[in-house]
C-alpha cells in the first residue's frame, strides 16, 4: 500500500500545482473530481465502476490527485501493484487545457520511485502514446462488443 500521508508532496508545474488528495479528504472532494474520472470509466466501456474506484480511494488503496489552476482542471488516479515488480499504474486521468499541465506527470513519476516502483503505466487511447513520447507501448488491448 503506498504512503498515505501526503504532507509536503505539492508541485507546482508552471500555472497548474498537482497534489495527491489525503485519503481522508477523499469523500469530501469526490463531487468535483467524478466528472474526470466518469470520462475515462465512460470510455472503457464499463470495465471499472466509480463505486469501485471510490472504494479503493477511500481504503488508500488507490490514490486520487489534483490538478488545480484557479480551480480544479483536472484529476489523477494511481494504484501501486506487485507482480513481479512495484509498479504505479496511472487508472485515470482526464482534465482540461491538457498542455498546461500534462508534463507534471513527472510529479507523479517522481511519487512511484518514491513508493518503490520500478516503473509507470498508464493505459487509455492510442493518443497518450503521441503525448507521453518517453514511454513505450508495451501492449494492446482489444475489445469487441457482443
Amino acid at each position: 500500500r503506498p504512503d498515505t500521508d501526503f504532507d509536503g508532496w505539492v508541485w507546482l508545474v508552471m500555472e497548474a500545482i498537482i497534489a495527491p488528495v489525503p485519503t481522508s479528504e477523499v469523500c469530501k472532494y469526490w463531487p468535483v473530481f467524478k466528472p474526470f474520472v466518469d470520462r475515462v470509466l465512460n470510455e472503457r466501456g464499463g470495465q471499472r465502476t466509480t463505486k469501485d474506484l471510490l472504494s479503493a480511494l477511500m481504503w488508500g488503496d488507490a490514490t486520487l490527485w489534483s490538478v488545480a489552476e484557479e480551480r480544479i482542471v483536472a484529476a489523477a488516479v494511481t494504484e501501486v501493484y506487485e507482480m513481479d515488480e512495484r509498479v504505479c499504474r496511472i487508472t485515470c486521468l482526464s482534465g482540461d487545457g491538457m498542455n498546461r499541465w500534462i508534463h507534471g506527470i513527472k510529479s507523479i513519476e517522481q511519487w512511484a520511485k518514491e513508493q518503490g516502483c520500478t516503473a509507470i503505466t498508464l493505459s487509455g487511447r492510442k493518443g497518450w502514446q503521441r503525448v507521453l513520447q518517453d514511454y513505450d507501448l508495451s501492449q494492446v488491448t482489444l475489445r469487441k462488443e457482443l
